[in-house]
């Protein structure tokens, strides 16, 4: 799976895939959870904060956040995605959805 999304800070534009991450992550030398700080600008807590106001400004809806602010959906689902490297593609998308959609409830 491909993501694109723009680095919160310096407003970069990433695009990279599940391979890319696994390499970026062994030549660096890093775990999942420092990588996805390092690609996206965020921290756990301000990740946290950022899903969960997009969550409640489009009640827990997929659809409707990645439409309301696609470049936050897109950081807020590729830093979950790094965050779970060890998974498979479809399985951490399944998990963010679900995740997504409790972070509202």
């Amino acid at each position: 799976m491909i993501y694109n999304f723009t680095h919160l800070e310096t407003e970069s534009e990433v695009t990279l895939n599940t391979d890319k991450l696994s390499l970026m992550k062994d030549a660096i030398g890093v775990c999942y959870d420092e990588l996805a700080d390092i690609l996206t600008g965020y921290n756990c807590d301000s990740y946290a904060d950022a899903t969960e106001e997009l969550t409640n400004e489009c009640d827990g809806d997929v659809i409707a956040a990645l439409e309301f602010d696609e470049e936050t959906y897109n950081r807020v689902r590729v830093y979950h995605r790094i965050m779970n490297g060890h998974l498979s593609d479809d399985v951490c998308e399944t998990a963010w959805k679900d995740d997504f959609i409790a972070t509202a409830e």
